[in-house]
């Protein structure tokens, strides 16, 4: 979901089946690409997001999320903040 200015996103992944290999960058491409965005990545089945660091919107748009479902019936929840316009 990204929001209506374009400064916060939220995305949902998940693996129903086993990895052969890693699945694709999730590229966010709406994002404003000149703002620097703070990332956490939430596992479903870990207690604590983990921090990914601040994100400039163009990197986002260009390398994406990498994707960290790996093992079936797994999730993922990524928040995407801007902090800087």
């Amino acid at each position: 979901h990204l929001s209506d200015d374009r400064r916060s996103a939220v995305v949902f992944a998940y693996q129903l089946e086993p990895a052969e290999q890693p699945g694709p960058a999730l590229r966010l491409v709406d994002l404003d690409p000149h703002a620097d965005h703070v990332v956490t990545c939430t596992d479903l089945r870990s207690d604590e997001p983990e921090q990914l660091g601040v994100w400039s919107g163009a990197r986002l748009a260009d390398e994406g999320l990498p994707w960290v479902a790996h093992e079936p019936l797994s999730a993922s929840i990524w928040q995407v903040h801007a902090v800087t316009d």
